[in-house]
């Protein structure tokens, strides 16, 4: 009696102990891919930003000139103006729109530029966007290209 007592006192130990070691595996191997995601989220948005910066550094006579002829209103945009770019032998697409809400003041007149297919990276996505707030001509008889006009009033990347 006591020989059988103690052999399933010990299978319920083995079993509690084998539990127990599977439960701790797994929640490791959760925390490897939450983390995994996390980096690969950072690396998205690292690279999403450096896109977008790139982009500005090397067009920005190119959306200013677009910016201030819409604004100034000799050439309106339709809907989006569309900009190609390559960043590391990948191509993507920059839109620039002018916004207009009325619900929302403090946006309501700002160009909105932004990156039209998502930067991936693994599994994770990210955005860029930057809005610019345009500046009226202080000389009205100054014709010349003004891009001092323009000031990035918001930048986030998500």
């Amino acid at each position: 009696m006591k020989k059988a007592f103690i052999s399933v006192y010990t299978l319920i130990v083995l079993f509690i102990i084998s539990l127990t070691i599977t439960y701790i595996y797994n929640q490791q191997k959760n925390s490897a891919s939450y983390a995994k995601g996390l980096y690969e989220k950072k690396q998205a948005q690292y690279l999403a930003e450096s896109i977008m910066n790139t982009f500005m550094e090397e067009n920005s006579d190119r959306v200013a000139e677009i910016i201030l002829k819409d604004y100034d209103g000799v050439e309106k945009i339709d809907k989006e103006e569309k900009i190609k770019y390559r960043y590391n032998e990948k191509t993507y697409w920059f839109y620039i729109s002018r916004l207009n809400y009325k619900y929302r003041k403090e946006i309501d007149g700002l160009y909105l530029i932004y990156i039209h297919n998502r930067v991936k990276v693994g599994e994770s996505k990210a955005d860029s966007e930057i809005y610019i707030k345009v500046f009226d001509k202080k000389d009205e008889n100054d014709e010349e290209f003004d891009k001092n006009r323009l000031r990035i009033e918001i930048r986030h990347t998500y």
